[in-house]
């Protein structure tokens, strides 16, 4: 056990794949790769509801806006 602890000390920022965001998904966005390999995220079905970030003990996971639609025309 602490080797376990000293590890999630030491992974601040880095995932070690602790499952918590996969298991947390409402979405089942994230897919395991294996160990040892990450996850990858299916982008087209996540929501952004943020569960996954919230969840994550070393903070790994990083939330970002997506890009406004543009405009294509303007009401006067």
């Amino acid at each position: 056990m602490p080797v376990t602890k000293r590890k999630r000390c030491l992974s601040c920022g880095n995932c070690f794949e602790c499952d918590q965001c996969f298991a947390a998904c409402p979405e089942q966005a994230i897919i395991k790769l294996g160990p040892g390999r990450g996850y990858n995220y299916k982008y087209d079905i996540c929501t952004g509801c943020g569960v996954c970030f919230e969840q994550c003990p070393c903070h790994a996971i990083e939330m970002i806006p997506e890009p406004a639609t543009a405009v294509s025309e303007q009401i006067a």
